[in-house]
């Protein structure tokens, strides 16, 4: 195995590592903002008085709703 042979695989290793790390990184950031926003909403709807019906998945929040009592 020659020098170039290694460079180009260290190369690809380093493209690799670099392209899990960003996408891990977008994948946490997604989960913690959706968490936040679901908590302030939830928050919301009980100072409202409500109750709060959630449905999410790991990713996004799928329906919201706020039952209020008049």
């Amino acid at each position: 195995m020659d020098s170039r042979d290694l460079k180009l695989k260290q190369g690809a290793a380093i493209s690799i590592s670099t392209l899990l790390i960003v996408v891990g990184f977008l994948l946490i950031a997604q989960m913690y903002f959706t968490s936040t926003e679901n908590q302030a909403m939830t928050n919301a709807c009980y100072d409202q008085g409500g109750l709060p019906v959630v449905e999410r998945s790991l990713f996004s929040i799928t329906f919201f709703d706020c039952q209020v009592d008049l």
